[in-house]
C-alpha cells in the first residue's frame, strides 16, 4: 500500500469529518456514529482495493481486475457521497433555517456552490483516480 496513493481519499474524509464535527446543532451521538461510518468506510474501501490489487498481482492485468476494482469503486463511492451530501444538506438546512439575518440566509445559500463542486471533485478522484478502467 503507498500512501500517496490513498491521499485524496484521506483528505476527503478529513473534509467530511471536519463537516461532521464542526456544527454545534448536530448531537454529539450523531458525530461519533457518522465519523466512525466515513472512516470505516474508506477503510473499507482501501482493503478491498489492496485485496484486487493482490489478487491479480502481476503484467499484464486482466479486464476482470478492472472489472472488479470498478465495480468495488462505484460501490464505495455510493455508499460515501450519498450518506454525506445528505449529512451536507441537512447541515445547511439547518443552518439556513435557525439564521435570523436575511443576507446570511443568502450567504449560507451560496455556499452551498463551493460545497456541490467540492462533492464533484470527489466524485471525480473517486471515479477516474481509483475506478478507472482503460
Amino acid at each position: 500500500m503507498k500512501f500517496l496513493e490513498y491521499l485524496p481519499l484521506l483528505i476527503i474524509v478529513a473534509v467530511t469529518l471536519l463537516y461532521v464535527l464542526i456544527p454545534k446543532s448536530t448531537k454529539p451521538l450523531y458525530k461519533k456514529i457518522f465519523s466512525i461510518y466515513f472512516v470505516a468506510i474508506a477503510v473499507i474501501f482501501i482493503i478491498g482495493r489492496e485485496y484486487i490489487a493482490y489478487k491479480y498481482n502481476g503484467t499484464p492485468v486482466p479486464d476482470s481486475f478492472w472489472n472488479l476494482n470498478t465495480g468495488w469503486t462505484n460501490i464505495i463511492t455510493i455508499a460515501y457521497l450519498v450518506p454525506a451530501a445528505i449529512f451536507f444538506l441537512v447541515i445547511y438546512i439547518r443552518t439556513i433555517r435557525f439564521t435570523k439575518e436575511i443576507i446570511l440566509k443568502w450567504f449560507i445559500g451560496f455556499s452551498i456552490i463551493p460545497i456541490s463542486l467540492g462533492f464533484m471533485v470527489a466524485l471525480f478522484i473517486f471515479g477516474f483516480g481509483y475506478g478507472y478502467r482503460p
